[in-house]
């Protein structure tokens, strides 16, 4: 009886599983062959209270001196109430160019910024380097800040 009660609340708890949703990332070739991989804003998940960031992620292969190239930063506001936000660069900062530094998303909302890349020229890279970006919620008070960063990966040709 208790291995049938067992097997019967397994099956039950099994039932209502499915699996998690994959996310295809974009891919763009650049005219100059670089490969840019991130995740875009398709199926963005509604969050109820906080803030989250969609496409966390994204993989630069093959820039050099010289090279630019732009993917956007995806925010996504919880149903809670209305956010400013700012986003700031944590390394190589004369490099990343944010369109806006600081702006608002309503309760519920999500909003892209484009970010670009510009290694300037006659510059001497390391072969891989990371960038991170911080997403602050700048409307938080208190003594406890939550911000999340977007991580970039750059691979140098």
């Amino acid at each position: 009886m208790k291995k049938l009660l067992f097997l019967l609340i397994v099956g039950l708890l099994l039932a209502g599983c499915t699996p998690a949703a994959t996310l295809t990332p974009i891919v763009m070739t650049t005219a100059n062959g670089t490969v840019i991989e991130y995740i875009g804003d398709q199926d963005i998940p509604t969050i109820q209270e906080g803030f989250g960031i969609y496409g966390p992620e994204a993989d630069f292969d093959g820039v050099y001196p010289g090279w630019s190239g732009t993917i956007p930063v995806t925010v996504i506001n919880g149903k809670d109430k209305e956010r400013t936000f700012t986003l700031t660069a944590l390394e190589y900062a004369s490099w990343v160019s944010i369109s806006e530094p600081e702006f608002v998303v309503p309760a519920g909302g999500t909003y892209q910024v484009p970010v670009t890349l510009a290694i300037p020229e006659n510059t001497s890279l390391p072969k891989n380097f990371d960038i991170d970006i911080l997403v602050a919620d700048s409307t938080q008070t208190g003594l406890v800040q939550i911000g999340y960063t977007v991580k970039w990966h750059i691979k140098v040709r």
